[in-house]
């Protein structure tokens, strides 16, 4: 039976019993504790990234070091700066075009494009404005982590189907916008964990992706509540508007209790 476990920020880790998985491995540069220890070096089988900002692609580089048969999954310039970065693990990075099916260890993994969430190029200049007059010292430090993180082709919804037909679809930051995806309806195989992310304002929206999953068990996350907590933001979750329900949500809990 495959388990999910929540690592903060995008993050989460899959496991089936014979292989660990890791999405979008939490950003443990950003903040003084991560929840990946660097002391649990229990086999990792993969990584899939879904895009190329730092809070979802900073800690895959270590990771890539740290286990020397895991591979990793990405776009084509996610995949091509691991390589540059990594250059001893070039042969474990590997490029998935969207929409296309790509194996690795009986596990298919097909990233879905999308939008990405969010307030557009000026909003995020007001918003870093508005994190320099707050906490000079972590803008300093979130700026240097997006200089070295690698301009992303895309942005993307993972899919991933594991060997036991165990679906997962993983939305951290660009399933609102209409992002095609197999309909769980007409699709072979329904979903069986959905992994959505939701940002203050966007809980209407997320109500509908849920309704359109249809999936048999859904964790909800928030993927910038640490950012928030960092600049103190205010703004909050409305988590009464999703949890339960006929989708029986749960809120995912950060756990620190393993990881890759």
């Amino acid at each position: 039976m495959t388990t999910a476990r929540y690592l903060g920020w995008s993050g989460f880790l899959l496991e089936d019993g014979e292989r660990r998985v890791a999405i979008d491995p939490h950003w443990s540069g950003f903040q003084a504790t991560g929840s990946l220890p660097l002391f649990d070096l229990t086999p990792l089988t993969g990584i899939v990234l879904s895009h190329g900002h730092p809070d979802h692609v900073a800690d895959a580089p270590t990771l890539l070091r740290l286990h020397p048969t895991c591979w990793a999954v990405g776009d084509v310039k996610v995949a091509a700066w691991l390589r540059d970065k990594v250059p001893e693990a070039r042969d474990r990075v590997f490029t998935a075009m969207p929409n296309e099916t790509l194996l690795r260890d009986g596990i298919e993994i097909t990233l879905r494009p999308g939008v990405h969430v969010g307030e557009g190029p000026l909003g995020e200049l007001r918003k870093l404005l508005h994190y320099a007059r707050r906490a000079p010292i972590s803008t300093v430090r979130l700026l240097r982590a997006t200089h070295d993180s690698p301009k992303t082709a895309g942005v993307y919804s993972i899919e991933l189907r594991l060997p036991d037909g165990f679906r997962v679809l993983h939305a951290a930051e660009t399933v609102h916008r209409a992002s095609p995806r197999p309909d769980p309806a007409t699709d072979a195989g329904a979903l069986d964990l959905f992994l959505l992310g939701v940002e203050p304002g966007e809980e209407d929206a997320c109500r509908q992706e849920m309704a359109r999953a249809d999936s048999k068990q859904t964790l909800l996350f928030s993927p910038h509540a640490a950012t928030r907590e960092v600049f103190r933001d205010d703004a909050h979750v409305r988590w009464d508007l999703l949890l339960g329900g006929a989708n029986s949500a749960q809120r995912a809990i950060p756990s620190t209790d393993l990881s890759p």
